[in-house]
Parts: C-alpha cells; structure tokens; sequence
C-alpha cells in the first residue's frame, strides 16, 4: 500500500481533474456582484475576470433561486456570463468547493445536480475561448422556468 501522502495526492486529483489553465464559466450567483462570487473570493482568487457568451446554451430559473444551463439545438439561444481564470496556487481547491457548490460528484454520478463540461464561449470582439463549466445534470421540472433572454444579472433586476 503507498503511503498516505501518496494516496491524497491521488484523491485530490482524482477530485478536481481540471486543467488550471481553461477558465470557469460563470452565469449565475458565482458571477461578480453576486453572493457567491464574495462568498468564494473570486475577484482575489482569479487572474482574470472577463464577460464573454456562450453560444448554442439555453438558461433556466429554478424557483428564482439560481439559475441552470443546457445545451441547445437552436443556434441564437445565448447564455451571459464570464470567463474567471484561477489562480494556479488555488485552483484545484476552489474547483473541489465549488463541486461541492455545485452538486457535482462526477461525472458518471446520476445523483449529481451538475457535471462539469467544456464548450467555445465568445469574448465581446468575437473571439472564441475554450472555457469549463457546470451544466444542469436532472431533469427539467415544473419548477424550472426558461430565461429567454439567457442573462441572469439582468433576469434577477427584472424580479
């Protein structure tokens, strides 16, 4: 058997198989201005911040609480968000609390609320960034209502 220092090294990164150098894309509390986005640092934690969109998404409001995210088969559904690139020094440790934010227990795991996924977003000049996000892994439900417009900042202004 390796010893224990071994073994958490391996369950860290069995944990938080994230390339440090793709950004988190954000579209809900975790954006800045928001709860989460303080709650978890982000603006202290991050090297970047930048708004971008992530085309071919579509965004639902679970109860006005937060919001959730699906791919989409209509080439104009849009979701807002940002980009946040980590700091290396604390990457693999805000992505594993964010999981846990999140709901997030693999990606073979029904039971998780979201699975993490890679996708083009696009920066205001058009550029395409890869960037690494959460998409809604349960069914949409009754209590699910579908953000058109795809902006959470704005749709919480709006209530």
């Amino acid at each position: 058997m390796p010893p224990l220092h071994q073994l958490v090294v391996q369950v860290e990164d069995a944990l938080a198989p994230t390339a440090q150098n793709v950004p988190l894309f954000v579209y809900g509390t975790l954006m800045t201005d928001l709860p989460n986005h303080a709650l978890f640092n982000l603006s202290v934690n991050s090297l970047s911040i930048q708004p971008v969109t992530l085309p071919g998404h579509q965004m639902y409001s679970l109860n006005d609480w937060y919001p959730v995210i699906l791919p989409s088969s209509h080439p104009k559904d849009v979701v807002y968000g940002e980009a946040i690139t980590l700091k290396p020094a604390v990457h693999n440790s805000l992505i594993m609390k964010l999981d846990g934010l999140e709901g997030y227990r693999g990606d073979d795991d029904p039971s998780s609320s979201y699975v993490r996924r890679k996708a083009l977003a696009r920066t205001k000049d058009g550029e395409e960034v890869e960037v690494e996000y959460y998409r809604w892994n349960q069914p949409i439900s009754e209590y699910c209502s579908r953000v058109e417009h795809g902006d959470w900042k704005r749709l919480i202004r709006e209530l």
